[in-house]
C-alpha cells in the first residue's frame, strides 16, 4: 500500500488509525464493511 501511494509504512498506519477512529472500527476488515455499508466503496 505504502509503495503504491508513495508514502512510508508509518504513514499508512497513521491513516489507518484515523480511519478506524472515524468509523469506530478496529480492523481493516471492519473498516471495509463499514465503507461498503455507507456506500463509500461499491
Amino acid at each position: 500500500i505504502a509503495g503504491r501511494l508513495g508514502i512510508t509504512d508509518e504513514g499508512v498506519r497513521y491513516h489507518l488509525r484515523n480511519i478506524y477512529r472515524k468509523t469506530g472500527t478496529t480492523s481493516r476488515a471492519e473498516a471495509l464493511r463499514c465503507a461498503k455499508s455507507l456506500r463509500v466503496l461499491t
